[in-house]
């Protein structure tokens, strides 16, 4: 895929880049991960896939933010949106949005059905003992389960929209959308990490706005020591207090990086939406002033009500359903 993908950029990138050949690539990289991925059952390789394969939408980001802007959030909302699909745990999706138990073990079954099939096919085939009859025999078989999945899924499609929209990756998020399931006194902010650039986007009722800032060298070691320390925090493990300096001064240029450049785009309430290791940061407790110690240290979460979601697509969505 990273191959294939990287071909056609260099082919694209050699020449003046337009939407037009954005938008290819864009569908280019979806459908070859959806190959990959429907290759693969196990929830870890799917995950392995995904991290290694998401920088591809670094180019197109890095164009889209010069030329179109709100294009660059729906790509870095369709890049995050996929890594959740795939992830969860299907029957957390289907209780999201109240399939029942007897559609989802139907669909189960039948995508059990048709590995297995395929995977006798393969077995077969690969040792050149399958008759023409007996593979024509697995070929009926998996055709008439597919057929039947489609049905299926037509079927939950018109009676659980609601399930589609959500497994339906090429529904992403817009900014429009997005400004219709927020409250006046709401922002939400949604990062993407493009090699070492840090995208904002910072999206309120009637506002939209980028901000683009290069990240420090040592960005994720800063990141790193944040989170290390918040564990501590929560095994109640003692701290020296050179840590703690440490701490401080890292949380302080953590929001000198994501919150500071943004301020003035903020309403009281915000919702978060992070990419990479940002997922593993808790943004509330941010220090937002120059401290020695925990005492003198303000935080994010003085001023604001910081709240999270895996995307931005996820939450208009659960917004929603309140």
């Amino acid at each position: 895929l990273s191959i294939d993908v990287m071909n056609k950029e260099k082919i694209y990138y050699s020449q003046i880049p337009n939407k037009q050949k954005i938008d290819s690539l864009n569908n280019l990289i979806s459908q070859r991960m959806d190959v990959l991925l429907q290759k693969s059952d196990d929830v870890v390789d799917k995950n392995f896939i995904l991290e290694k394969t998401q920088n591809l939408y670094n180019p197109i980001i890095d164009f889209q933010y010069e030329f179109d802007p709100k294009s660059a959030f729906e790509t870095s909302e369709r890049s995050k949106y996929r890594l959740f699909n795939e992830i969860v745990n299907r029957e957390e999706l289907f209780e999201y949005s109240n399939v029942p138990d007897s559609v989802r073990f139907r669909k189960e079954n039948i995508q059990t059905d048709v590995a297995y099939y395929e995977k006798l096919l393969y077995m077969n085939s690969t040792s050149k003992s399958l008759s023409d009859s007996l593979k024509k025999i697995y070929n009926d078989k998996i055709f008439q389960l597919k057929h039947a999945e489609q049905n299926l899924t037509e079927d939950i499609k018109s009676k659980y929209p609601k399930y589609f929209d959500l497994d339906n990756n090429s529904n992403s998020s817009t900014v429009e959308s997005t400004q219709e399931m927020l409250s006046n006194h709401q922002t939400l902010i949604e990062y993407y990490i493009s090699d070492s650039v840090l995208y904002t986007f910072v999206i309120g009722k009637k506002s939209f706005f980028i901000n683009k800032i290069e990240l420090p060298k040592h960005w994720n070691e800063t990141i790193s020591s944040i989170v290390k320390l918040h564990k501590n925090f929560d095994l109640q493990n003692k701290i020296d207090p050179i840590s703690i300096q440490n701490y401080l001064n890292n949380s302080f240029a953590a929001y000198l990086i994501l919150i500071q450049p943004i301020k003035d785009k903020l309403t009281k309430e915000l919702v978060i939406i992070p990419d990479k290791n940002l997922s593993y940061l808790s943004f509330d407790a941010l220090v937002t002033n120059q401290a020695t110690t925990f005492t003198d240290a303000q935080y994010l979460i003085d001023d604001y009500q910081v709240s999270y979601e895996y995307s931005t697509k996820l939450w208009t969505y659960m917004k929603g359903k309140r």
